[in-house]
């Protein structure tokens, strides 16, 4: 019977309490400092503890004693008086205040902000999140329309404890990261670190254990002049619930140990029974079952009116306590005791579906057959329940649940068959499994080599394609070099067609100075000789004209970038730079110029100062590289 419970799987045990809990009071609550200069009582935030809001609900009381008061003071007397039934646990008396004090605000909308944000989380607190949403954006368009940045911030973080209880922590986490991003641009060192608390909570909720414990740190170690703070004791329990996760569970336990005693003086008995609950959880995973039940005994005391939110969740986790070390005689005690309270009829139907699980093992294992199959029938149909709402239409695991609890109640009826029942169902669940587990096996054994095969083909084909890029990379530099070597080729042909040439000209020229020097030695004996000697100089070609034209098809761009750099250069500096690039020597240029060498060395000296060149070597680089 117990079997077909475990799986309709909402497994809400203790460690679900905690950050609810905080999400719920750290609204309600927040360190109380001297800085806090605008805290003014009409948010629940502005209180540390129960004593605080019984004192300020005191004094209301009397200021209510006096005639003809301000609609606001009436107000803001019926809010405190709310706000003091939320720390007593009495969520509707607090309600019913909270209405009563907007009713004197009608002409006031900037003050029913926190009236509706303090009524919001009420409604959380009593898990009507639908109702706790439509105040909460009614607060935001008030907050907007007369603008008040921090009660926005407040809004938002109501917004993310609704979201967060149901489950939407992706909403959650929207909401409260807005109000942080407000409180954070305020420079505000009272309420941030309550919407850090929260934030950390709906981390917690995330499994996100060590950033959540990061957050709550921070806040307890800025703090720890605060443990009479409400805020601070469930911080600490929120703490724990990290630490337990991280497995610390020792340093869990004595943070709890500590904080008790603070509690204690407060006189808020519901959260101290959530201590004493979260002790007993450590103790009962921790394997010290006598420890646990002797905390879970203490939780219970503390329970004694059975009007506390957290009822259903300490009783349901004490009950499965009592029945793992077999206390079944108490176990049934508490059962009989629970269904008859108040917390009862109000708790969530998924908490009072742990509870009958709960109820149902206890009968189930004293063999009271007929109690147990009740508390059966009762958590099944929260379980079909629980799946309409969340699915929102029966599904096929609910009919299938539907089938197994006729097939428990018929075994019941049918008693001489139920050896017989049971061993084909044990039998048949097996082969399903097996089944199943073989198809999953065999479905994830060809997924992966699928994926081996697909991952090999695609390497095969980046190999190839990088084999393919490489060898194209090879050809095209192949080529650049055969390219790179042609034009080399060129290039040296046409500076040796330019060399030829200018030696040619030296020889003709030579050849004009010997006519010369002839005349001057009266070599000649007749005129028609010299004129004989001219004519056979004059039918030569012009070597200047054409060595310049072969120059520069060698070297198109060498007289325009000297000239570039070197502007001060006249055409006969540029002609000289020509033939000293095509490496004639000192001789062969004052030949070719009809000059003297003398004149050839000092023709380079002053075109190496015009150019700022002083070494020799320097020069020739300069020249070769343009």
């Amino acid at each position: 019977m117990m079997q077909n419970l475990k799986k309709c799987s909402w497994t809400f045990n203790l460690r679900i309490i905690t950050p609810v809990i905080m999400l719920l009071f750290s609204i309600a609550t927040t360190a109380q400092s001297k800085k806090c200069s605008y805290q003014d009582l009409w948010l629940k935030a502005d209180y540390k503890n129960l004593k605080h809001a019984k004192t300020e609900k005191d004094r209301y009381a009397k200021i209510l004693k006096t005639k003809k008061l301000h609609d606001t003071v009436y107000a803001k007397a019926n809010n405190v008086t709310g706000l003091y039934h939320d720390f007593s646990g009495n969520a509707d008396s607090a309600i019913t205040c909270f209405k009563r004090s907007l009713t004197f605000l009608k002409k006031y909308p900037g003050k029913q902000v926190a009236v509706m944000i303090n009524l919001g989380t009420e409604y959380n607190i009593t898990g009507d999140f639908k109702n706790a949403l439509i105040w909460a954006n009614k607060a935001l368009k008030l907050s907007q329309k007369h603008p008040n940045d921090f009660k926005q911030a407040q809004v938002y973080h109501l917004m993310a404890a609704s979201y967060l209880y149901m489950g939407d922590v992706e909403k959650s986490l929207s909401n409260i990261l807005k109000g942080i991003k407000i409180l954070e641009t305020r420079n505000d060192h009272c309420y941030l670190p309550q919407l850090k608390l929260t934030l950390a909570g709906s981390y917690l909720q995330s499994n996100n254990y060590r950033f959540a414990a990061d957050l709550i740190e921070e806040y307890l170690n800025a703090n720890k002049d605060q443990k009479d703070n409400k805020i601070y004791a469930i911080a600490t329990v929120n703490y724990t619930e990290n630490l337990i996760e991280l497995g610390q569970k020792e340093k869990a336990l004595q943070l709890l140990n500590e904080i008790i005693p603070y509690v204690k003086q407060s006189g808020d008995k519901e959260l101290e029974a959530v201590l004493y609950a979260k002790v007993a959880y450590i103790h009962d995973t921790s394997g010290n079952t006598q420890m646990a039940l002797e905390a879970f005994d203490r939780a219970y005391i503390l329970l004694s009116e059975k009007k506390s939110k957290y009822s259903m969740l300490i009783i349901s986790n004490y009950i499965e306590t009592l029945n793992a070390s077999k206390k079944y005689d108490l176990a049934i005690q508490v059962i009989n005791e629970f269904r008859k309270s108040a917390a009862y009829r109000k708790s969530h139907l998924h908490e009072k579906f742990e509870y009958e699980k709960a109820v149902a093992a206890i009968y189930e294992e004293t063999g009271n057959t007929k109690e147990g199959l009740i508390a059966y029938k009762r958590a099944m149909n929260m379980c079909d329940t629980l799946r309409q709402w969340k699915n929102g239409s029966i599904t096929e695991m609910q009919a299938k649940f539907q089938t197994d609890f006729q097939r428990e109640k018929n075994t019941i009826l049918s008693s001489h068959n139920d050896d017989l029942i049971k061993k084909v169902e044990t039998e048949q669940r097996l082969l399903v499994m097996y089944l199943v587990t073989m198809l999953v096996v065999i479905i994830l054994i060809l997924l992966f080599l699928r994926a081996y095969w697909l991952k090999n083909k695609l390497q095969k084909e980046e190999l190839k394609s990088v084999e393919n890029e490489k060898s194209f990379l090879e050809q095209q530099h192949e080529l650049e070099l055969q390219l790179s070597h042609s034009q080399k080729q060129i290039i040296d042909e046409k500076q040796r067609d330019a060399t030829a040439m200018a030696l040619q000209m030296a020889n003709y020229y030579d050849s004009l100075y010997s006519v010369i020097a002839k005349l001057d030695t009266g070599a000649f004996s007749k005129l028609t000789d010299v004129k004989k000697e001219l004519q056979h100089l004059i039918r030569q070609k012009d070597y200047w004209k054409e060595f310049e034209v072969r120059f520069k098809n060698a070297n198109p761009y060498f007289e325009n970038k000297l000239m570039d750099r070197f502007p001060v250069l006249t055409r006969n500096d540029i002609q000289f730079c020509s033939l000293l690039k095509i490496n004639l020597s000192y001789k062969e240029i004052a030949s070719l110029l009809q000059i003297s060498y003398e004149s050839a060395v000092t023709k380079k000296y002053r075109i190496k100062k015009k150019m700022g060149i002083n070494d020799d070597e320097e020069f020739e680089k300069m020249l070769t590289e343009i």
